[in-house]
């Protein structure tokens, strides 16, 4: 009787391991198995945006070219390049007039005087230059620049007084109706080239591209040496 119980209860557990076992998936002894890991690149921290701008890609204001500067309507103005003629002030007239003949010999700007001279109706810019006497004084020469040239590139149009054999230094200028007037102190073949005391007068008219004398004349004179530059 008591080897049927034990067998009987024998027989009880093994079918209790079953369905245990049965339940949970296994058909035997569980044996840890190692679990298959994803491959990846070693890890990196990821460089986090500055304050103020945007990652790559991302669409930030500021960062493309409808941003201030970025399509160049808002960023560095064009500087204005006026006409001689339209410009409050002019350019270094000393660097665009021709050289003095000499090394480290310095022009000398003596006057500038505005006045339409070949009838376009916009006044051009008349450049009275000298250069720094080694003894007395220097002669007077007037160059003459288109008014409609920009003060960036000032367009030369005319040179008086290069031939003039009196010396003449200008005293005065001006421009009436398209002539050049000048007045200018000078010598003569009595006169002491120390003392230019001979007054002498020029007109000039511009027809095409040449320049025309219309007068010269030199039958003034000063008693005194009279003051070059005044």
């Amino acid at each position: 009787m008591s080897r049927r119980i034990v067998a009987r209860t024998a027989t009880a557990l093994a079918a209790l391991s079953a369905g245990a076992l049965s339940a949970t998936g296994c058909s035997g002894p569980a044996h840890p198995t190692a679990e298959a890991m994803p491959s990846s690149a070693p890890w990196s921290p990821t460089a986090a945006p500055a304050p103020g701008s945007t990652a790559p890609g991302s669409a930030g204001s500021g960062s493309t070219g409808s941003g201030s500067g970025g399509s160049g309507s808002g960023g560095s103005a064009v500087k204005a390049d006026p006409t001689l003629a339209t410009a409050k002030t002019g350019p270094r007239w000393a660097e665009v007039v021709r050289e003095c003949p000499y090394d480290d010999q310095p022009v000398v700007v003596q006057k500038v005087v505005r006045g339409d001279v070949n009838a376009d109706g916009v006044p051009d810019s008349l450049v009275v230059r000298s250069c720094k006497p080694f003894t007395s004084y220097w002669a007077s020469v007037v160059e003459i620049f288109d008014g409609t040239s920009h003060v960036s590139r000032p367009r030369r149009i005319g040179t008086l007084l290069t031939d003039a054999a009196e010396g003449p230094s200008v005293h005065e200028l001006k421009v009436d109706r398209g002539i050049v007037d000048i007045t200018a102190f000078g010598v003569d073949a009595s006169t002491d080239n120390s003392c230019p005391n001979v007054v002498f007068r020029y007109r000039f008219r511009l027809a095409g591209k040449t320049w025309q004398t219309l007068r010269r004349t030199g039958d003034e004179r000063f008693d005194d040496c009279p003051r070059i530059g005044s």
